[in-house]
């Protein structure tokens, strides 16, 4: 009797090699022409397009979320679009306002000048006003009664559930908030932002009215220690009395089309690219 001699497997490369030759016999036989003779050619394809993925899926992981995506064919192109430079090269400028409602243009004219610094967005506004009102020179007074100037902003390009408002009026007065408004058209929470922040900001007479100047931190407005986005949401807004008398009128760069008014209603916030 002989001894029972033991077996072991075939190495990977012969069991590759009988692998291919089924799979070019197949192909022959349904009248393809793969010719393949050399396993470690095709094994080094293999690993050539392996390589290959895990090179692209590490760039796409490598890239700033903003970037990850075309994101312009998401945005609505009927809203403005502002394209913000650094400060050093200009600004931005946000004007042509609007009766909040959609029913007309502004009484009086309003402008925002936007650029970007490495830390934050400054915002330069100018309103022409005949007939300033405002009794507010306090921190988080409720400007929002008489003359203000009101900004609304989120790092995104989605309408936004969260955002931050800041606010502030002629005599100096802000108010600063972040916002939660998960129906899109009432806010449910505010978190204050208070006035020692780290946002500057400073409001000033002019011949024709009044202006404000405002630096807010990335680290404010898209949190502490998170990247700038370059999609951002944003809309400026202004309660302003056009005729001195007690009719406030509500305006804005993006109307909202709400009456009553409701600036609360981010959906239809315009946007902000960062060049």
């Amino acid at each position: 009797i002989r001894p029972r001699v033991p077996t072991h497997p075939p190495p990977l490369s012969a069991r590759l090699h009988l692998v291919i030759i089924r799979i070019g016999k197949w192909h022959r036989l349904v009248g393809g022409t793969l010719q393949v003779h050399f396993p470690v050619k095709l094994a080094t394809v293999m690993c050539a397009c392996v390589l290959l993925g895990l090179a692209l899926i590490a760039g796409i992981c490598a890239l700033p979320l903003s970037e990850k995506l075309d994101q312009t064919h998401l945005m609505d192109p009927t809203l403005p679009h502002l394209l913000v430079p650094r400060c050093e090269d200009g600004f931005a400028v946000a004007t042509n306002y609007s009766i909040s409602d959609g029913s007309g243009q502004a009484v009086q004219h309003t402008q925002v000048f936007v650029c970007q610094q490495d830390f934050g967005l400054r915002f330069e506004e100018h309103a022409t006003d005949a007939h300033i009102q405002s009794n507010s020179s306090h921190c988080l007074d409720s400007v929002w009664t008489e003359d203000a100037m009101e900004i609304m902003i989120a790092p995104t390009y989605m309408t936004p559930l969260n955002y931050s408002e800041i606010d502030v009026s002629p005599l100096g007065a802000l108010w600063a908030a972040h916002i939660y408004n998960p129906t899109g058209d009432k806010p449910v929470n505010r978190t204050y932002i208070g006035c020692t922040s780290g946002i500057e900001w400073q409001s000033y007479s002019t011949p024709t009215g009044w202006g404000a100047t405002l630096v807010v931190p990335y680290s404010i407005l898209a949190g502490p220690g998170q990247p700038v986005p370059r999609y951002w949401r944003v809309n400026f807004f202004r309660t302003d009395f056009p005729t001195g008398t007690d009719d406030l009128e509500y305006t804005c760069w993006s109307p909202t089309f709400a009456n009553p008014p409701n600036f609360h209603i981010p959906r239809y916030f315009g946007y902000m690219e960062l060049l």
